[in-house]
């Protein structure tokens, strides 16, 4: 117990025999971690100032690329230095904050991961009630669950680890996990495997709930190739990064708990920190070439203007009316022809002309359509309340 009480630094072997490689790991590390950085901050910092991409889908990819720099930030630092010391040790308090780091920001990544898929289902297979549902105080809610969970759950583990009688400090890793500091106990804790099972039956749960969303999505998506393509723009991106991410953590997870030490050291290294590489790599990227608005704000944030507004940018309404009285109608009976203004007011000025329409007037029309596409659909009377309400939802949230 003496000896359990005296261990205060563990001595990380992930890079022992790299001794003739570590100059030029320490610049492809680097490089990487700065890749990590411009991708993520170019897409963080796109969204943030552009106030068209506050909403919901926007909001979660900015707080996905958040995690991604908050989980390299517990790693990458740490590893860059020890590629350039002879010695690769770790107090035990900066070993749990690493371990911490680390476990929290899978964790987020899985929870914005699922309100992704949920945020997705709501906008294809309930586009009427989207804004409904998905308001900025609840979208606030689920971005401070998405957060707040993991990082609860991973300071319980944390704290049970903390409180162990260690015999050993050698961890076998280029880094720090709960795991590893938990074989080293002299003892087994009964809290050392009730918490991973609860956490991993949480997260089994999540992976459930995105494979029905999903299930779902793709049923509707089949019923009509407008919504088919409008699915492959917006959820074949998520699907993406989601399968990026489980196959990481599925090849990491079985190494740890199946995997053989006969391995070349290398691919051992590969595993463990894949995650770590991949997806904050392919995360910004994927979404910021496949997304049009944040690929379309990418080009002008370095001067480069789309000569092509996206549909979802701009809308373009026509309105005829002979409304005797209509409440509150903002043509006043004439016609209205509006281009190339912000989404929102266009929204407005649309559902004010389906009011129009539903308050009587037997001679109006509207048009509505994509001011890029050139494509418009006329409604007529009392049919145009709720197919009007249908096309602004679809061409507000794509």
């Amino acid at each position: 117990m003496d000896n359990a009480s005296a261990i205060t630094v563990f001595t990380l072997s992930g890079l022992n025999g790299t001794e003739k490689y570590r100059i030029p790991l320490f610049v492809v590390t680097f490089l990487c971690y700065s890749l990590i950085w411009v991708a993520n901050v170019i897409i963080i910092v796109t969204i943030i100032m552009d106030k068209n991409l506050h909403e919901p889908m926007y909001i979660l990819l900015c707080n996905l690329c958040i995690s991604g720099l908050f989980g390299t930030a517990g790693f990458y630092p740490k590893f860059l230095s020890d590629l350039l010391s002879s010695t690769h040790v770790i107090s035990f308090p900066g070993c749990l904050l690493q371990g911490f780091v680390v476990h929290a920001y899978i964790g987020v990544d899985f929870s914005i991961l699922l309100i992704m898929s949920l945020d997705r289902y709501v906008a294809i297979c309930r586009p009427l009630v989207y804004h409904s549902v998905m308001t900025r105080q609840r979208v606030g809610l689920l971005v401070l669950y998405a957060w707040l969970l993991p990082a609860t759950l991973v300071m319980v583990g944390s704290i049970t680890t903390f409180i162990l009688k260690l015999c050993d400090s050698h961890i076998p890793r280029l880094y720090c996990i709960n795991y590893f500091v938990n074989k080293l106990a002299c003892t087994a804790s009964v809290a050392n495997f009730i918490i991973p099972a609860c956490t991993y039956t949480i997260y089994v749960c999540h992976f459930v709930i995105i494979f029905w969303s999903y299930f779902y999505l793709i049923r509707t998506c089949r019923q009509s190739k407008e919504k088919m393509s409008k699915f492959m723009q917006t959820c074949l991106p998520h699907l993406f990064c989601l399968k990026i991410l489980g196959v990481s953590l599925l090849f990491d997870l079985m190494y740890i708990r199946f995997g053989s030490v006969d391995l070349p050291q290398g691919l051992q290294n590969f595993i463990a920190i894949e995650f770590l590489v991949v997806p904050p790599i392919l995360n910004p990227v994927i979404y910021g070439m496949k997304l049009t608005q944040v690929r379309n704000r990418i080009a002008q944030l370095f001067g480069k203007r789309d000569p092509m507004p996206h549909k979802a940018e701009f809308l373009m309404v026509e309105f005829e009316s002979s409304c005797p009285n209509p409440p509150q109608d903002p043509f006043e009976g004439t016609q209205h022809r509006h281009e190339g203004v912000s989404l929102n007011q266009d929204i407005i000025q649309a559902f004010s002309a389906a009011a129009c329409l539903a308050s009587g007037s037997r001679h109006g029309l509207i048009r509505l359509g994509g001011a890029s596409s050139g494509s418009h659909t006329l409604f007529r009377h009392g049919e145009a309340v709720f197919k009007l309400k249908q096309q602004v939802s679809e061409l507000l949230l794509f």
